[in-house]
């Protein structure tokens, strides 16, 4: 009996402790948050509503210091985990890539509700969207920053190699010299779509021969990167290849070359794809007025 005993005080003590750290106030946000047991965005529902669970966490935020929060970090309750995280990114904590690196280790999900939209969403994810959303709407359209490049550094190194994250990172990183050798290493192991256009970005003639054995995956990697060695590569293509990537490959190049080819391959029973494609093209080169492309479009949209 006295071993009984011994086991259940055991058990019970860390809890204990735990909230004796914690103000009766956060206490009681915490106990609501943990039997909600999601996480609720700002607007939930057709109306866009809040929810008694999103103010239970403004309270907590406004009321918990920022060493409650770090202890919260540390909860039973992943959703109280998940929302002391927002509440540090919204104080701007400085060590934020502290906070995703241990979310990103415990691969924890959870649901959660945003307007219409519910489902079950990482830890990790949910962490990084609120830090960038706090630093893009800091930032506008300046850099994002070094707390944002800090996170996606970690993401780089410690996130799943099918993480969302990792194709966020990967966006945002690409062209940094610092990060070229693990985004090549991730490029030539996983071969992954992200990974192979943000290794593409760096414009290295060392990588044309590994892009040139991804046959059609090099595609989008050719359109940021048209290296003249790809051209005799896309034009073994032309009797097969009827897709935007391919035509977009062929598009990046912007020469009077590949104004012709592409010409040639729009010149088909089937105008009404044709214009379709050549509209995304457009859409997606941004290229100036009255370039060959341009006219390009113009010829096939109208005959």
């Amino acid at each position: 009996m006295k071993t009984i005993c011994i086991q259940i005080i055991a058990l019970l003590l860390p809890a204990f402790a735990f909230a004796q750290t914690l103000s009766p106030q956060v206490q009681r946000q915490v106990a609501r948050i943990a039997e909600e047991n999601y996480v609720a965005f700002e607007s939930v529902g057709p109306a866009g509503e809040v929810t008694d669970q999103y103010r239970s966490f403004t309270t907590l935020k406004n009321k918990a210091t920022t060493a409650e929060l770090l202890l919260l970090l540390k909860h039973e309750n992943a959703v109280v985990r998940a929302y002391a995280g927002w509440a540090l990114a919204d104080r701007k904590y400085l060590h934020a890539e502290t906070i995703l690196l241990r979310f990103l280790k415990s691969n924890e999900w959870v649901q959660a509700q945003d307007g219409c939209i519910g489902g079950s969403e990482d830890l990790a994810s949910l962490f990084y969207r609120r830090v960038f959303h706090q630093v893009a709407t800091r930032s506008k359209n300046r850099p994002l920053g070094a707390v944002i490049n800090a996170m996606d550094s970690v993401i780089l190194y410690e996130a799943d190699s099918s993480s969302t994250l990792l194709e966020t990172a990967l966006e945002h990183s690409a062209g940094n010299s610092q990060h070229y050798n693990r985004i090549r290493m991730l490029a030539l192991h996983y071969k992954t779509g992200a990974s192979i256009v943000a290794l593409a970005r760096y414009k290295k003639a060392d990588d044309v021969n590994f892009l040139m054995t991804l046959n059609t995956k090099a595609f989008p990697a050719i359109a940021v990167f048209p290296h003249p060695e790809f051209w005799p590569f896309l034009q073994r293509y032309q009797s097969t290849e009827k897709t935007f990537a391919y035509f977009n490959a062929l598009a990046g190049f912007r020469n009077e070359e590949s104004v012709a080819l592409l010409t040639k391959m729009f010149d088909q029973p089937d105008s009404e794809k044709a214009a379709t494609i050549a509209s995304q093209l457009f859409n997606e080169l941004d290229h100036p007025r009255g370039s060959p492309l341009e006219q390009l479009y113009e010829a096939i949209t109208v005959n």
